[in-house]
């Protein structure tokens, strides 16, 4: 462990399960040149993990952090104590971290506001141990970053696949507006697609630790104090929906926090997605009892 590192190659890192194939198994990015055109050096990426029995995901998760090619990364991984062998597969690569650590800890907030704690870098993201990275997402984010719009936040497209790595959908986001985030919840931001300015995400405190669900889309709202939103019309990340996953459990898990965040930032106490959403489910369970009392 140390300071930034210059992504390993597929040759570096130790080899694939026999029977897994393809990004990040068995392809790669293309390795970035040390500097810029210009002779100045790329912006430094600092990206977090939080973890906590993800043993099932989280190698995949790594190998797609560190082979994006990118010349300044600062990986950190803090795991929860996790029991089921995570911690093996994280010291399989302890040589490419910044930092990383296998104790207890107060929750996902917590544990990514630690991370950030340790992190030196001008943009700042956390990938979860059950997702992923698409190939060239850093340099893809990075390069707009380069470009002085006062960039605060930037995000793009989200594919969702299952268990087994199978896409079965895609979130594309839209325009960022902050007023618009705050009275439409749900958040409409992938985060496995978000970067910041890492400056203005210290500077605003981190996460709230209090949040369970929601801490992403306070950031979103917050962040949009500190300078422009930017959707980037591009796959950036891989969301992975499984049975353990939080945001499996239901939309009604999720919502009451996000409405309260909202609420906390001045929007209304019902948001119109939230309106169609029900109008929509109204309108299926009525179709539904037209069915059943149907006599053909």
């Amino acid at each position: 462990m140390g300071d930034s590192v210059r992504c390993p190659t597929l040759k570096d890192l130790p080899p694939p399960p026999p029977d897994k194939h393809g990004w990040p198994w068995t392809e790669e990015t293309v390795q970035l040149p040390e500097t810029l055109s210009d002779g100045s050096r790329w912006p430094k990426i600092s990206i977090v993990t939080p973890s906590l029995n993800q043993g099932r995901f989280i190698e995949e998760t790594i190998r797609s952090v560190l082979l994006q090619g990118y010349p300044d990364l600062e990986y950190i991984i803090v795991d929860g104590g996790s029991t089921d062998g995570s911690a093996e597969i994280i010291q399989k690569y302890e040589k490419w971290l910044t930092y990383w650590v296998c104790e207890p800890d107060q929750g996902q907030s917590a544990a990514i506001n630690k991370g950030f704690e340790r992190s030196t870098g001008a943009i700042g993201a956390w990938i979860n141990s059950d997702d992923l990275y698409e190939p060239q997402a850093l340099q893809s984010v990075s390069r707009v970053f380069l470009d002085p719009q006062n960039i605060a936040i930037l995000y793009g497209n989200c594919t969702n696949i299952d268990e087994t790595g199978k896409t079965f959908s895609v979130s594309r986001s839209r325009t960022y507006d902050r007023d618009r985030l705050i009275r439409c919840w749900p958040n409409y931001i992938a985060q496995p697609t978000a970067f910041f300015l890492l400056s203005a995400f210290k500077t605003l405190g981190g996460l709230d630790p209090s949040l369970r669900f929601a801490m992403d889309y306070d950031l979103w709202i917050r962040l949009g104090t500190k300078g422009s939103g930017l959707y980037l019309p591009l796959q950036i990340a891989r969301f992975r929906v499984h049975h353990r996953s939080k945001t499996n459990r239901g939309p009604f898990t999720y919502w009451p926090e996000m409405r309260s965040v909202s609420r906390r930032h001045g929007g209304e106490f019902f948001s119109p997605m939230f309106i169609k959403y029900m109008r929509d489910r109204f309108y299926l369970f009525r179709q539904k009892l037209k069915r059943g009392i149907s006599w053909h």
